[in-house]
């Protein structure tokens, strides 16, 4: 047990002296010991109050991150019944220690694990990266398991276990800033953000109408992107945050997205998207070609559980050929629509004929397997814009779920026998 734990008082003169050293954590500004009104470290550069003293050499305060690395470094071995350590803190620091000590740890055992693991697969092991321990182990272990969240992994540690909260008090037990005390100091400090670069951009707006100036045309780019969902945001702040507060949150953000200068905040503004499909980008259409009779087509494969469709989508008027017959090949209505909803989509159920041949699989799997083959055709004669309303729609997005394989002694994939006592 750590001297802290059993009742280890700090001397003043050793407390003093611990705090200079790890000055050097909380930024260049620095404040009264007894004058401190907070420190706000979330949206990233603290802000400090006015009373700052004229003595440079007069001891800090630290922000949540300097806290924790005071409390790596920092080590007790005078008692003062003086100076008293209130319980709070005391068991913060305790949990702290015993927190970035396991961390530490799993961080050396990673770290031996990849050495180990690069020496293995014949890799340098400086430039082992982690999609090289991905596919290692996916070689080394493999695994037929349904869920990928069973399947065997090697992640850093930071990955794995949950992040912990900062220190939101100092040592004397004093919160670093005022919104310590609406229970959800990281939410309401993105909220104060958001708001304060608002009032920002609208007195620049203010400046530039008194100058007579226009605001440019220019609007941030989030393409394919959405606000982070409930549970990511809790993820990111680690807070629990409620619906109604979720909804103030895109409220505040979409007042500040909708500002004629919001692209000077567009990096705070990202920081809160997430990207929804990243297939756009990395799409590469296929070529069109010309027959001989100099109409433009192009060719793609897609596939659908067990079933394989090759289709050609040439200009023409309309028609379809799939395994030598018309739509009526298949019999539901249901899968006739999947075949033409692509070209219904954009409008274009007269301006191509479809040529599809589809292999192995039911009926489903075949119409589905065409629809996406008629879609990957379409990207060759489509503008910019109408590729990413298909990719909103989900036309560009492969299906890879397939039906889920029996196990020994289930009577299904999931399913198993009644049990009964005797």
């Amino acid at each position: 047990m750590s001297e802290l734990a059993k009742g280890v008082r700090w001397t003043t003169s050793h407390l003093r002296l611990l705090l200079d050293q790890a000055t050097r954590y909380a930024g260049p500004s620095r404040t009264s010991w007894k004058g401190y009104r907070g420190v706000s470290s979330v949206s990233g550069s603290p802000r400090m109050s006015s009373n700052s003293p004229s003595d440079a050499n007069a001891p800090r305060k630290l922000s949540g991150a300097a806290v924790s690395e005071f409390v790596k470094n920092a080590h007790l071995n005078e008692a003062d019944p003086k100076v008293k350590v209130n319980r709070a803190m005391r068991s913060y620091l305790e949990r702290a220690q015993a927190h970035n000590m396991f961390m530490k740890q799993q961080q050396q055992d990673f770290e031996i694990c990849r050495r180990h693991l690069a020496n293995m697969m014949g890799e340098d092991v400086e430039t082992f990266s982690q999609e090289d321990i991905d596919d290692s182990i996916r070689y080394l272990l493999p695994s037929n398991l349904f869920s990928r969240r069973s399947r065997p992994l090697m992640k850093p540690p930071q990955e794995v276990f949950p992040q912990e909260k900062e220190a939101q008090f100092g040592i004397d037990g004093r919160p670093f800033r005022s919104l310590f005390y609406t229970g959800l100091p990281n939410y309401y400090q993105v909220l104060y953000d958001a708001a304060n670069w608002t009032r920002q951009l609208d007195d620049l707006e203010d400046e530039r109408v008194r100058k007579g100036k226009v605001p440019p045309e220019k609007q941030i780019d989030l393409t394919g992107t959405a606000w982070k969902s409930k549970d990511e945001m809790s993820k990111m702040l680690l807070e629990k945050i409620s619906d109604h507060d979720y909804r103030r949150f895109v409220l505040t953000m979409e007042r500040l997205l909708r500002h004629p200068y919001a692209y000077r905040v567009e990096e705070f503004i990202k920081k809160y998207r997430q990207v929804l499909i990243a297939e756009t980008k990395d799409l590469a259409p296929p070529v069109p070609k010309k027959d001989d009779s100099g109409k433009s087509y192009a060719e793609s494969h897609a596939t659908k559980k067990s079933c394989h469709a090759w289709v050609t989508l040439k200009q023409g008027t309309g028609k379809y050929d799939i395994n030598g017959q018309d739509l009526l090949f298949f019999p539901r209505v249901q899968d006739r629509t999947q075949v033409m909803f692509p070209l219904q989509f954009l409008n274009k159920l007269y301006d191509f004929d479809v040529i599809a041949r589809a292999e192995f699989g039911g009926n489903s799997s075949k119409a589905q397997a065409i629809r996406e083959g008629i879609s990957r055709c379409l990207t060759a004669f489509v503008t910019s814009e109408e590729l990413e309303l298909m990719r909103q729609a989900g036309l560009l997005t492969h299906d890879k779920r397939v039906k889920e394989r029996k196990k020994y002694a289930y009577t299904g994939a999931r399913s198993k026998p009644q049990w009964r006592k005797r």
